[in-house]
């Protein structure tokens, strides 16, 4: 499991910012720490370490594990570990 903080900034249907840490794991499943719970589509840019940028536009289908806490599976290219 590779670990690291990241800021991702997000552009919802409805414009949002939101800063978050997550965990990422080379199974491609991602861990994020949410205030709320959401379900929605989703558009975002990553950049790894400001080498790896990618563009996505899909359907993110949410495990609700707590009320501030969830996981979510991506089938996008996966970042080496």
């Amino acid at each position: 499991m590779y670990r690291f903080l990241h800021i991702h900034t997000y552009m919802y249907r409805f414009l949002h910012i939101h800063i978050q840490v997550f965990t990422h794991t080379c199974t491609g499943f991602y861990t994020y720490m949410y205030r709320f719970l959401h379900i929605h589509i989703q558009v975002f840019t990553h950049t790894y370490t400001g080498f790896y940028t990618y563009m996505q536009l899909k359907s993110e289908v949410y495990i609700h594990l707590s009320w501030s806490h969830k996981t979510y599976f991506s089938t996008t290219p996966q970042i080496s570990c």
